[in-house]
């Protein structure tokens, strides 16, 4: 029987990561033949492309058969839903903080999302081995074009992420969160997601893609080690469960931890930016040091 489903690392995963690659360099040879006007136009026909399969794949078997369940999966559920809902409209802006998050974390988790596909073989039972296929192409689809988005974006200079705006990215992350967190509170409250009892939805281990509710259990043994420095943000549900506050936890994490491997990430092509800041703070304390030296004597 062939295979239906993708798997880390059978065939299916690593066809889809080859046509990663490939679409990734025709992308960028195509705009380097035709120029970076094309590049700017060629990033908004994959924006509002992915745009229109986010709510149009409601028309799939897959969703037909979960309906009206399904419609939760053309909603901001996690992170990249809601990269794809907002990004026509972030790319078109003139707001630099909210395209570098569209630039850095739509290239980061499009990528995450290929390497360790967590959701891409369909909804629930009803779905049928082809029915699985083809919600697994769509889900791939969906994320190159994220990545293709971030590359172009960068290597051709339509936006290029300034590190000297880094600090926002942890706080528009938390804006990201806060959005995913108001739109499973609006699901649970319309009934198309069914936590019983109602604290069930501040579960880990519920319904949550993008860890709006905290690591889940299955990664305990993996990272309860840092749960210590998490105290603040983790209490109990009434059953005893152990919980993160939703939406905050990760505060501390993403400036202590991903700040600088994102900072480090920054350094091939804002380098030269970084060594000018650095000459000028040496430059400008050198200069403040002679003057109270100066005054001393």
């Amino acid at each position: 029987m062939p295979i239906q489903t993708v798997q880390m690392f059978n065939f299916l995963h690593l066809l889809f990561l080859g046509v990663l690659v490939f679409s990734s360099l025709t992308a960028y040879f195509l705009c380097l033949r035709f120029g970076k006007e094309f590049a700017r136009r060629f990033c908004l026909v994959l924006i509002w492309g992915n745009f229109a399969i986010h709510f149009l794949k409601q028309l799939s078997p897959s969703y037909i058969a979960e309906w009206p369940t399904g419609l939760i999966r053309s909603t901001p559920e996690n992170l990249c839903a809601l990269l794809i809902t907002v990004s026509p409209f972030v790319y078109l802006s003139k707001n630099r903080y909210l395209k570098d998050y569209l630039v850095v974390v739509g290239l980061v988790s499009g990528v995450m999302a290929i390497l360790i596909p967590t959701v891409p073989t369909g909804l629930g039972e009803k779905i049928q081995q082809s029915e699985g296929l083809l919600e697994s192409i769509r889900y791939f689809a969906c994320h190159v074009p994220l990545v293709l988005v971030g590359i172009i974006s960068i290597a051709f200079d339509i936006h290029r992420p300034d590190y000297r705006r880094l600090w926002a990215l942890p706080l528009l992350f938390m804006a990201a969160f806060l959005i995913i967190f108001l739109d499973d509170l609006l699901m649970a409250g319309i009934g198309l997601l069914k936590p019983e009892p109602f604290y069930q939805l501040f579960s880990r281990d519920f319904y949550n893609p993008s860890l709006v509710f905290g690591v889940t259990s299955n990664w305990d043994k993996v990272f309860s080690w840092a749960y210590y420095w998490l105290i603040p943000f983790l209490y109990h549900l009434p059953n005893g469960e152990l919980a993160f506050v939703p939406v905050i936890w990760p505060l501390l994490a993403l400036y202590f931890a991903v700040y600088p491997l994102f900072f480090l990430a920054y350094m091939p092509f804002q380098h030269k930016r970084m060594k000018e800041d650095f000459l000028a703070l040496r430059a400008r304390f050198k200069e403040k040091r002679a003057s109270s030296k100066g005054k001393d004597s």
